[in-house]
């Protein structure tokens, strides 16, 4: 056999072996749409199990904000996942010296039903100050998730606390 003849040859063979690979050509070949049914659920490889660990809530700013009388409102911004709940919301709670605002502030948002709440990994509010007083104020919103058929939980680990001063 001449030199090019055995070169082609033995290319020829290393592609097809490389081709095949390396094991049942039935099953995992990679010249085949065959997939791997070792390694995935019977439902598919995608898990799409709504998990109170994947819910997360953080602002984009710091956690203390000052505000002047003549600002008038407090912009609040950040960022969100509510896994793969169906519905989600953030309820917040504002206090002023550590006790509860009655009536708490108005507040305009991202809102489904009329509720703060996760979309497209954002959240959103303004909260209108001009009828503070100068002091210093907390807000705090925590993520509810509602599972399929399910009720409301408040996921204790998916929170946000935002110290607000206003001054003169």
């Amino acid at each position: 056999m001449k030199p090019r003849m055995i070169a082609t040859l033995v290319t020829g063979s290393l592609f097809a072996l490389l081709l095949s690979g390396c094991g049942n050509s039935s099953e995992n070949s990679m010249m085949t749409d065959g997939k791997n049914k070792l390694n995935c659920p019977e439902g598919g490889c995608a898990d799409a199990t709504a998990k109170s660990t994947d819910v997360s809530l953080r602002l984009n700013k710091s956690t203390t904000q000052y505000i002047t009388s003549s600002t008038g409102r407090l912009e609040v911004q950040g960022e969100c996942f509510a896994s793969t709940y169906p519905e989600n919301y953030i309820g917040l709670t504002f206090k002023k010296a550590g006790a509860a605002m009655t009536p708490p502030p108005t507040v305009a948002m991202t809102a489904i039903a009329g509720k703060l709440a996760c979309e497209n990994g954002k959240f959103y509010f303004i909260m209108d100050t001009s009828g503070l007083a100068q002091d210093s104020y907390n807000v705090v919103g925590q993520m509810y998730v509602k599972p399929l058929n399910g009720t409301f939980q408040l996921i204790s680990a998916a929170k946000f606390s935002l110290n607000f001063i206003k001054t003169p």
